[in-house]
């Protein structure tokens, strides 16, 4: 006598072999149901596949591949995947094969695309550092088709869409860190030909003169004047120009002017003006002497004291 039972796919015949098949799996489920009901935790060491509605009360550990055929409801409870997995890049990045769905990629190896695992698989992946993600069929990047350079922190989801010879995985949800938009690309520094960021001169870097990336402001330079009788202007490179007027020089005597703040390097230049007086045919003349980055000195030679402007160059 045959006995056919009836499946989705046809019919097969109840054989021994067959009939062993049926009861041994039987057992399994009856067990599978009795260690779900007596303990909190259900450690299983073979593939299994769980068909049907099924409920799990409890903390449930599934420690090898299972798998769910029907809608796998959650009760006042939570999936918890496990910890980060870190992944060294290569051409092929082995996401799929990791034992985690929360995925850091180290390593600077341009990423063509990655393993073979099964359509619907998703992976959260953070890079670590900056590497290149290149577009094609097997890696459907989200920016209209163009590779993506990574930066430390970046983070993005993949999803396997294909399998076999038709292997492609799509990247989706990429947030840099910086915080652009994946569809604008950086905003690159300023410079003479290229628009762009750049970052405000200090008041010293301002003098200074020798920064090529930051901007000058009338602000920066703001500090380093004094508008006055007696005064000093800075500029940029290091250049400065003070002034002042003197006291009283009594003829044929001199008169020490020292500045409030000396030059850093040395005085270049001084060229003083006489106030009042006359200038007689000879006698001696007005000159200037002992010029050092701190000082210099009057010598009065014409008729009469007199008090003189003087404006001193130096760096």
């Amino acid at each position: 006598m045959k006995v056919n039972f009836g499946k989705i796919n046809g019919e097969q015949d109840l054989t021994p072999d067959r009939l062993n098949q049926i009861l041994s799996n039987i057992q399994h489920a009856f067990q599978f149901v009795q260690d779900n009901k007596e303990g909190d935790t259900l450690y299983k060491t073979q593939d299994n596949t769980i068909e049907g509605a099924n409920t799990f009360s409890g903390a449930n550990t599934f420690s090898n591949t299972n798998t769910f055929s029907n809608t796998l409801t959650m009760s006042g409870a939570a999936i918890n995947h496990a910890t980060v997995a870190s992944v060294a890049s290569a051409t092929a990045t082995g996401i799929g094969a990791a034992a985690s769905n929360n995925i850091s990629i180290a390593g600077t190896t341009t990423i063509a695309g990655f393993d073979d695992i099964a359509i619907g698989v998703t992976r959260n992946i953070v890079f670590a550092g900056a590497l290149q993600l290149t577009h094609s069929s097997a890696l459907l990047l989200p920016n209209n088709g163009s590779n993506i350079a990574t930066a430390a922190n970046d983070t993005c989801e993949a999803s396997q869409t294909g399998t076999g010879g038709s292997l492609a995985w799509r990247i989706t949800n990429y947030q840099r860190a910086s915080g652009v938009p994946l569809s604008e690309t950086a905003t690159p520094a300023a410079s003479a030909s290229t628009a762009g960021i750049a970052e405000l001169a200090t008041d010293a870097e301002a003098l200074a003169g020798t920064d090529a990336t930051r901007i000058v402001t009338s602000a920066s330079l703001a500090s380093s004047k004094s508008l006055g009788s007696i005064g000093f202007q800075k500029f940029p490179g290091g250049l400065e120009i003070k002034w002042g007027v003197s006291s009283s020089v009594a003829q044929d005597s001199s008169l020490t002017i020292t500045y409030a703040t000396a030059f850093t390097t040395a005085t270049y230049s001084v060229v003083i003006t006489g106030n009042g007086g006359l200038t007689i045919a000879g006698q001696g003349e007005d000159t200037v002497d002992s010029i050092s980055a701190s000082q210099f000195i009057i010598r009065h030679g014409q008729d009469g004291a007199r008090t003189f402007n003087w404006i001193a160059i130096g760096k």
